[in-house]
């Protein structure tokens, strides 16, 4: 029975490579040697489909976080209290027009 990966010699032994052997200057020693290089995509995963989709589908994601934030942030300025020390009550009357009101509300000095 054969355990060696290369099929001949003995185990745990390279063959001896063909020609001289030349060592490496002290920078060439340290400069690290390129790996092996990383597998090519799918075919499938370059599909123009593929790409447009994941685009859509982040393109989305943003808008949710975008949407979210500003709901968040909007209604913590809609409860936070107003520039109003007192708590003072402004009934209005039925059929009174948007310039009546403004004017009753700047006569008692609610709004400026």
């Amino acid at each position: 029975m054969n355990t060696n990966p290369g099929g001949s010699g003995e185990f745990g032994k390279q063959q001896a490579a063909s020609g001289p052997i030349v060592p490496k200057t002290a920078a060439e020693a340290l400069r690290p040697e390129a790996g092996t290089p990383p597998p090519r995509r799918s075919r499938a995963s370059r599909s123009q489909v593929v790409v447009f989709m994941n685009f859509v589908i982040s393109l989305v994601m943003l808008m949710i976080l975008a949407a979210g934030a500003a709901l968040y942030f909007g209604k913590q300025a809609f409860t936070e209290p107003g520039p109003s020390a007192n708590g003072d009550t402004f009934l209005v009357k039925p059929n009174t027009g948007v310039q009546d009101i403004a004017d009753q509300l700047e006569r008692r000095g609610l709004i400026s």
